[in-house]
């Protein structure tokens, strides 16, 4: 086994996209699938593309469908791969994985069990964050249509699971093929889409807790724009367990945050909630309150407002840089803006020294520093089409993105050219 691209994932879990095609896990690029599910779990966790990554991980060779962890790995930043290396840090031992594996082909045998459940079985959302797309969000189906030359409507095709009306892709893991596999679950991710707009979220849930299984762990990754579906308080239910985390996705906050996210007047919605949690978790040892924030160049300087406003009352802090899509990666801009932006951060570090969570904005730091430094000069071309991408979505939502970001007003010109 190599300590330096071994993963424990593909031994103990596997990704279902909402669309009905396997990958790894979540972090894996859209485009990047080894086929369809399976008749059943087990079959699933055999199929070619995963037996392939398996023995790529194992023996040192870095699979390019891990592309994401690598990336973030040459940035000295904490991977999906180390992170959960690290939570399933008992498993990743020769003797567990000898227990599963064939190494004749790297198949696992009928000892595989998911321990690690990721559900993300509906892209219903009601958000369309920028750095999002119909296969995360159907609030993406009305540009989409109105942009029949986008790569999203090629993507579609391959779905098996998807209205044309509402721009919504299902794929249910029955709980039926789950039972067997609850008693060994350890950790749940539920995310989406907004898993708490999917009834499928509760029926998981009441499940585990019909199996009495209250040392699961569970994750929650939402938008945090509602607690309840119908009469079912998700913290009500949520709070039958020893643990759960709850990871509030926000890039900023007020307007900023509409136009990054919701494309609705949301945001004292939002607040509200938060401040709800944050009071729950005030009361309660079983809770832990996060905030994740996907980091792209349109919010980079908007992501610190996140953390002046939550980093004293959360327990984590996690800064995502937007890699895909381009359009909204960090790394289009210019060197001299990175240089401006790493200065900024370089300064609230030094500002904040010793109070919680500072951690995060050190990562920021960490990731302006060696991107900067790897970068001669940025291709204007790359930079102008992202703006010019921005200024698109723009006409379709009614926004403007240098009255809401005025920090890169001087990226008009570009438009002029």
């Amino acid at each position: 086994m190599d300590k330096d691209t071994f993963c424990i994932l593909p031994w103990i879990h596997f990704y279902i996209r909402p669309s009905g095609r396997v990958v790894a896990c979540c972090e894996q690029p859209e485009g990047m699938d080894y086929g369809k599910f399976q008749s059943n779990i087990h079959e699933t966790a055999n199929l070619d593309g995963l037996k392939k990554l398996r023995k790529d991980l194992y023996n040192g060779k870095k699979n390019k469908h891990c592309s994401n962890c690598w990336t973030a790995e040459n940035k000295n930043l904490n991977s999906f791969r180390k992170n959960y290396n690290n939570v399933y840090c008992k498993y990743t031992n020769k003797q567990f994985v000898d227990s599963l594996t064939d190494y004749n082909d790297f198949s696992v045998n009928k000892n595989f069990k998911l321990r690690y459940l990721d559900i993300r079985s509906s892209n219903l959302c009601n958000y369309k964050c920028r750095m999002c797309g119909i296969g995360s969000s159907n609030s993406w189906w009305q540009f989409i249509k109105d942009n029949p030359k986008r790569e999203d409507v090629k993507e579609l095709k391959s779905y098996d699971h998807f209205n044309d009306k509402t721009g919504v892709i299902e794929f249910d893991l029955s709980l039926l093929e789950l039972k067997e596999h609850i008693p060994y679950i350890e950790v749940v991710n539920l995310a989406g889409g907004e898993p708490l707009m999917l009834p499928g979220t509760y029926k998981l849930i009441e499940e585990f807790i019909k199996q009495n299984k209250k040392d699961t762990t569970w994750n929650l990754i939402s938008n945090t724009s509602r607690l309840s579906y119908g009469k079912k308080n998700i913290i009500d239910l949520l709070s039958y367990f020893d643990k759960f985390r709850w990871k509030m996705s926000l890039d900023a906050i007020g307007e900023a945050h509409e136009y990054l996210r919701s494309d609705t007047s949301d945001w004292n919605i939002v607040y509200e909630n938060s401040q709800k949690l944050i009071d729950y978790r005030s009361k309660n040892t079983n809770m832990d309150l996060d905030v994740h924030s996907s980091v792209s160049w349109v919010g980079l300087y908007r992501f610190y407002d996140v953390w002046k406003m939550y980093h004293q009352t959360t327990d984590y802090f996690k800064m995502n840089p937007v890699i895909v899509p381009k359009h909204m990666s960090i790394d289009i801009l210019p060197r001299d803006d990175l240089c401006e932006a790493l200065e900024f951060y370089q300064k609230k570090v030094i500002d904040h020294k010793g109070e919680r969570n500072i951690g995060t904005l050190e990562d920021m730091v960490e990731y302006l520093r060696s991107t900067s430094s790897q970068k001669i000069n940025a291709s204007t071309m790359t930079t102008k089409a992202a703006v010019k991408q921005q200024v698109l979505f723009d006409k379709q939502r009614g926004t403007d993105l240098f009255k809401t970001f005025p920090e890169w007003g001087h990226f008009k010109k570009l438009l002029d050219d």
